[in-house]
């Protein structure tokens, strides 16, 4: 263990000014104070490995089983749209035009990223946006 540290403390010396040197050891300090178990380590990455795996191979039906699933801290359309852009037919439930589906949801059940009813102007290589916020 001692030859592990020595290394690390060399290899920090190499690519960092010593004031940063001190900042990291400083942070390092802490590190004590957390542990992940590997059973939990392990469990994680099989589940990250998993979860790319699926995304990769079957985007559609990824997106389809995480909208049933995921309660997630991403804002409330990531998930629908990107969905819809897997392939995935979703209907909104909110009635009207895209736009009121967009005010009211987040999200819209059309193809198009920004279609017509939200106002697109472009003026000398500028495009506005009416509508979006």
């Amino acid at each position: 263990m001692p030859n592990v540290i020595s290394e690390f403390m060399s290899r920090l010396d190499n690519h960092r000014g010593s004031t940063e040197r001190g900042d990291i050891l400083k942070e390092l300090k802490h590190s004590p104070k957390y542990s992940y178990c590997r059973g939990h380590a392990l469990a994680y990455g099989q589940l990250v490995w998993a979860l790319a795996y699926w995304k990769s191979r079957d985007p559609k039906r990824f997106w389809k089983a995480t909208l049933k699933n995921c309660n997630s801290s991403y804002r409330k359309w990531v998930h629908p749209r990107q969905n819809i852009l897997a392939g995935n037919y979703i209907r909104n439930k909110i009635q009207g035009t895209p736009m009121r589906q967009f005010e009211k949801t987040g999200w819209w059940d059309g193809n198009d990223f920004l279609s017509e009813d939200f106002g697109c102007e472009e003026s000398q290589g500028v495009t506005y946006f009416s509508g979006v916020v």
